[in-house]
């Protein structure tokens, strides 16, 4: 089973790693959350585990676009007992428009259509495990 380790800084920077048998495969730049008046980071991807469940789909949401009118997200389901997840409106999609999001996973543009070809290619096998630290 492929599992994704994703780990962030103060300022809400990290890497995405694609991992599969515990061994990393591939890790791609990434940030959540953005930083505040105050200098600190708001509203960043919650600590714990998510999965992801099916493709992406391609979206024209201006912070989630690669190149004008191109963009793409895929839903996370955030863990939220040992038997139920929910659907809390976090994606991991590209960072467009503005640096930084709204609680998501944001891959920076030059990595998210590799990432998005590898993940769409993992589900059509199963699911993948998310764990944010």
């Amino acid at each position: 089973m492929y599992q994704i380790n994703f780990e962030y800084n103060e300022k809400g920077f990290g890497n995405l790693e694609l991992c599969s048998g515990g061994t990393v495969e591939i890790s791609y730049r990434s940030r959540t959350g953005s930083i505040g008046s105050d200098g600190k980071l708001k509203n960043a991807m919650p600590a714990g585990e998510h999965w992801i469940r099916t493709e992406s789909v391609d979206t024209v949401e201006i912070g989630m676009v690669i190149t004008p009118g191109k963009g793409w997200k895929i839903r996370l389901w955030q863990k939220l007992s040992d038997t139920k997840y929910g659907y809390r409106g976090l994606l991991i999609h590209p960072d467009g428009n503005l640096p930084g999001t709204l609680g998501c996973i944001g891959i920076i543009k030059k990595d998210a259509l590799d990432l998005r070809k590898r993940l769409d290619e993992i589900l059509l096998n199963g699911k993948i495990s998310i764990i944010v630290s």
